[in-house]
């Protein structure tokens, strides 16, 4: 891929993390929109995904992940970075399919 940065879209990760804080009580829904403290939801979200709550503000900004923090948080929710960017697994075919450098 030579040095190209690959960047996900942290709306998937935000949307899970709401859910299971959702299922598991944390969270009220009323009309699909969630109802919640804001400081303490990006904590909670921040505790769920392994990250601080800046880095939480930071992807409601729009700051997009990269693949180490993608897999990373993915992982930390219990699930594979594929099923949270179809693109993952395009991205991971390139990476495998590059020459090695010597």
């Amino acid at each position: 891929m030579g040095g190209a940065v690959v960047r996900f879209d942290p709306k998937p990760v935000l949307d899970l993390a709401q859910r299971q804080l959702l299922d598991a009580g944390w969270v009220e829904a009323e009309h699909n929109q969630f109802r919640h403290d804001v400081v303490a939801s990006r904590q909670r979200i921040a505790d769920r995904c392994g990250v601080t709550p800046r880095t939480v503000h930071r992807w409601y900004s729009g700051v997009q992940l990269s693949e180490r923090t993608a897999d990373r948080v993915a992982i930390a929710l219990g699930t594979h970075p594929a099923l949270l960017w179809p693109e993952w697994a395009e991205w991971a075919d390139l990476l495998n399919n590059c020459p090695k450098e010597a």
